[in-house]
Parts: C-alpha cells; sequence; structure tokens
C-alpha cells in the first residue's frame, strides 16, 4: 500500500497521513484532484446552482473531492462508487472534516440502491462513459424527483486524441494512450453498429448525447464545453480542460431536467 505525501492542498498533514493508495496511480489522482481548492469545486457547483438540494447524489464519487464540496452546499449528500478502497479514502476525508450529511455507498451507478423519485438532484463528474452509460442515464432519470437536476461531464473524441498523440498522464500502472485508442476504437464501433462492449469505454458527441437524453425524457437541455455552463453570472471560474483538440470536442458537460 502506499501512502500519499503532501499534496498541498486543503487537507491537513493528520487527514493525509490516514490516506492508503493501491498504487501509484491512484496516488498521482488524488494528488490532482486534491491539488486544488476546494473554493474552486465549491464555485463550480454554485455556478451550476448544485446547492441548497435536500438530497444529492454524486454518482461515481472516486476520492470524494466533489462530495466535499457538496456537502458544503447541500443538506444530504448520498454518494456512489464501485471501488472499495476509494470509498474508505472518501469516508476518512469526510469523517476527518466532520462531514455527518454525507453517507457512503459501494453500488455500481448502472444499477443504483436507491428507490424511484429519491433526489433532488443527481451529479456524475467525468464517470459515466466507464459505464454502459445507457443503462446509467436510464437509472440517473429513474431516482430523479420531478423536477430534478442532472449534471454531468463527458470525455469527447478530442480527449482520446490528445492522450493518444501526447500520452499524458502516463504511469508504470496506467498506459494513457492504450486506454484512450481502445475507447476510441470502442467509439467508432458503438457509433457505426450500435454496439458496447462491456467494459469499455465511450468518447461522447455534445451533439448525440443530448439527443439520447431527450430520449429518455429529460428536458430543458444544456450542453457546453466543461467548465462553461454558468447559471450564476456573479461567479468567474475557469474550465478545467479547454474546449477542443485538433478540432474535435474533447470534454464536455450538460445539465438537464426531468
Amino acid at each position: 500500500m502506499i501512502i500519499l505525501e503532501s499534496t498541498g492542498s486543503y487537507l491537513s498533514e493528520s487527514i493525509i497521513k490516514k490516506l492508503h493508495f493501491k498504487n501509484e496511480n491512484d496516488r498521482i489522482v488524488f494528488n490532482r484532484v486534491y491539488g486544488k481548492s476546494l473554493t474552486s469545486y465549491n464555485n463550480r457547483l454554485k455556478i451550476l446552482k448544485m446547492t441548497e438540494k435536500k438530497k444529492i447524489l454524486d454518482a461515481g464519487c472516486g476520492f470524494g473531492q466533489w462530495t466535499i464540496g457538496l456537502s458544503d452546499l447541500n443538506e444530504e449528500v448520498y454518494s456512489v462508487d464501485m471501488d472499495f478502497n476509494d470509498l474508505l479514502i472518501t469516508k476518512t476525508i469526510s469523517q476527518s472534516l466532520n462531514k455527518p450529511n454525507i453517507s457512503l455507498f459501494s453500488a455500481s451507478i448502472e444499477e443504483l440502491p436507491f428507490s424511484d423519485n429519491s433526489f433532488d438532484a443527481v451529479f456524475s463528474y467525468s464517470v459515466l462513459y466507464y459505464t454502459d452509460f445507457k443503462k446509467t442515464i436510464k437509472e440517473f432519470y429513474r431516482v430523479l424527483k420531478s423536477g430534478g437536476v442532472f449534471y454531468a461531464c463527458v470525455i469527447g473524441i478530442g480527449w482520446c486524441l490528445n492522450r493518444i498523440i501526447n500520452n499524458q498522464n502516463f504511469t508504470s500502472e496506467s498506459n494513457v494512450r492504450k486506454y484512450a485508442i481502445d475507447t476510441l476504437l470502442s467509439s467508432i464501433n458503438y457509433f457505426l453498429k450500435g454496439e458496447q462492449k462491456r467494459g469499455s469505454s465511450i468518447a461522447l458527441t455534445p451533439n448525440w448525447f443530448s439527443k439520447y437524453l431527450q430520449l429518455v425524457g429529460f428536458k430543458k437541455i444544456i450542453c457546453a464545453p466543461e467548465g462553461t455552463i454558468h447559471l450564476d453570472k456573479g461567479l468567474n471560474i475557469q474550465p478545467f480542460y479547454k474546449a477542443s483538440y485538433l478540432g474535435f470536442t474533447n470534454v464536455f458537460e450538460v445539465l438537464a431536467e426531468k
């Protein structure tokens, strides 16, 4: 097990020393996401109006960086992830920061352990493409209350091309170039044949994604480059990703209502 060194983030050294990681890649990812300030996450949530919800779902919470922000701004946060070690890290951080309004669940977001019409909002950042996304979107729609809000951040073709060409975030335990090539090939296969192999990732297009959300039943759909949907004009934020790469959509976000 790898114990994290200092990240320079808002987490104290005493919290960081409690955290254990499966491998070096997880440590690098954690350093990256917790290297951003809590204010940067909170402002992103405020600008999307992911605030003042009685019950909100963080679907695919990972290390909990968005969960912590959501807990600052909403009454109850339910966070779900399949990776048990990630959940343990999120639990350690949330308990250390005294966040009693966070509940954690080990489950797939393709089959959520919640009743119909349970949530005022569903938030899912950079997770959807790891799943059978059609099934997952239908699950999000099912657990949302009428009038509830759905947000997702999704990779596009440009994200794959960037990592194939530049091999970004490569470690000895994570070949990002190979993952991006596999994702691009899976995406081409999906859009040509309508087939998605179990466990494969799909890079989506904003136009196609918006149309599918509409087919499921979502309305008031807004789709734009990541970090550019601004419902609160009083805040000024910077996107975490560039809008495009070689003319192709890099990472985009969508906001919709049930």
